[in-house]
């Protein structure tokens, strides 16, 4: 079964693995496990840097406990919130430690127990920033499976317990009533998050609406296909159809050598700039190199000229 599921895997990603090949010279990214070694978020979009172990002791032992412990306790709360729908937890619980003699349960438990030490005690940072959410899919088939075992686990001792209970009616009530809470958070959610107050005009359709008045600007200048270096590449690509690169960690210098490399002609900066170029974004005079060329309200577009 093992080799199954390892052939399964190798028939699904041996296409990225040889485009990694031809692209970089190996199936994955030589730069991954450098995530061990970041102190911050930030820190994962460092351009020319190399992470060790040395570099997360320079942030102090205090930082990298405190960091741990916070991620550890962030995962926590996503998997309660996001996983578990606030109420759903209890009821996993039961139900899973119910049915955990169950072979295939055994997989998930292990499963489970890596994935929540590697996204909050590894790599801390990206597991807090989607990481341990996105790869908790895997799970969700089996905690949801346990949640209704478990709420009829939880009925069945309370009506042992209490004589004026019918298990089978509190079961179907209870049932019910947990599906159409699902549904509301559900609803509710996605209408604070994705509708907002204008329905005609949704909150999701108006996030990085300002790269589409870039883009038109940018081909108005007659710039056809200019890679554009952006806090958010995708959704820049998205929207304009530019070849597009992240802001990367660090100084101006770091910017100006990573435009260099990757050809880079236009800088996008915004409030979410990385700490290192606070003074720029203050300030995008500040730099010979860079020429301020227009402004869309807090986002600046510069010109990043060639060196002579």
């Amino acid at each position: 079964s093992f080799l199954l599921l390892l052939a399964g895997y190798a028939f699904v990603m041996l296409p990225w693995f040889i485009r990694n090949l031809v692209v970089m010279g190996a199936p994955l990214s030589p730069a991954g496990a450098q995530a061990l070694w970041v102190c911050n978020y930030d820190e994962l979009f460092a351009y020319g840097v190399r992470f060790d172990l040395n570099h997360l002791l320079g942030c102090g032992i205090d930082q990298v406990l405190l960091s741990k412990i916070n991620g550890v306790a962030s995962g926590v709360m996503h998997w309660l919130a996001e996983i578990g729908l606030i109420f759903l937890p209890p009821m996993i619980i039961v139900g899973l430690w119910k049915e955990r003699r169950a072979v295939l349960l055994h997989a998930t438990f292990l499963y489970a127990a890596l994935l929540f030490a590697a996204m909050t005690l590894v790599f801390t940072f990206a597991g807090d920033r989607g990481g341990l959410f996105h790869s908790s899919g895997a799970l969700l088939p089996f905690f949801y499976a346990g949640a209704p075992i478990g709420l009829d686990t939880i009925i069945e001792w309370i009506a042992q317990r209490r004589r004026t209970w019918k298990s089978s009616t509190a079961q179907a009530v209870f049932s019910v009533a947990a599906v159409v809470l699902a549904i509301g958070l559900s609803v509710s959610i996605y209408r604070g998050r994705v509708v907002g107050s204008d329905v005609t005009n949704p909150t999701w359709n108006q996030a990085d609406r300002v790269y589409d008045a870039i883009g038109q600007w940018l081909h108005d200048r007659g710039e056809m296909d200019p890679i554009v270096m952006v806090n958010n590449p995708p959704s820049f690509t998205y929207h304009t159809g530019l070849r597009s690169i992240v802001v990367p960690y660090g100084d101006v210098n770091a910017l100006l050598s990573a435009a260099r490399q990757f050809g880079a002609r236009w800088l996008i900066l915004d409030a979410n700039r990385p700490e290192p170029l606070a003074a720029l974004y203050s300030d995008p005079n500040s730099v010979p190199q860079l020429k301020w060329r227009e402004s869309f309200g807090s986002v600046y577009v510069l010109e990043i000229e060639a060196p002579a």
